[in-house]
């Protein structure tokens, strides 16, 4: 599975743990429900401000910040 596709799946994920619609989360973000409909399809290359604003407003991380922390100070 692609990044794309696993970062949506995170956020469908999220989006049934917490009970929040499609209609909502777009109400949320302050989008139209047919970009929500674009991000959720696995095909959407996320812009990074969006992706900040993903996880604060479903309080959940999309990224493991920690390790990729690490691994740039491996490199």
């Amino acid at each position: 599975m692609d990044n794309k596709r696993l970062v949506a799946k995170k956020i469908k994920d999220r989006l049934e743990e917490l009970g929040i619609s499609r209609k909502q989360f777009a109400g949320m973000m302050k989008v139209k429900p047919s970009g929500i409909t674009k991000w959720l399809s696995g095909k959407c290359n996320f812009e990074v401000f969006a992706l900040f604003e993903i996880e604060r407003v479903l309080d959940m991380p999309i990224f493991d910040y920690e390790k990729a922390q690490k691994e740039n100070h491996l490199k």
